[in-house]
């Protein structure tokens, strides 16, 4: 299980039993508040970071893999996010009161 924690700017990792595993602080560039975390079409794992507009792609163990989306995207407050089998990327941008769709990333 992987768990946004905005207010300790992590994400956090735990088994199927509910024990802790590790925790990422972001990648390049720390989390500044991560809400949302998805897998792609690819079994990568996508995160959120609301006040920056980022989505970051990691490994399932957490090596960072790069980020898309920031400022370019046009995001307002985004919260939520998650990818259909087509590899589209759904984010729920509340400021603009839209649903954003991304196409998938080449990788």
């Amino acid at each position: 299980m992987y768990v946004a924690d905005g207010g300790n700017r992590r994400v956090q990792v735990f088994d199927a039993a509910g024990r802790f595993v590790a925790s990422w602080q972001g990648g390049d560039e720390r989390f500044v508040r991560p809400s949302a975390v998805a897998w792609d079409e690819k079994g990568y794992v996508l995160v959120l970071d609301s006040d920056t507009g980022w989505i970051r792609r990691f490994t399932d163990d957490g090596r960072f893999l790069g980020e898309f989306g920031g400022p370019e995207a046009g995001f307002l407050c985004p919260c939520w996010l998650a990818v259909s089998e087509a590899g589209q990327i759904y984010v729920l941008d509340s400021g603009n009161n839209r649903v954003q769709v991304l196409e998938p990333i080449a990788r």
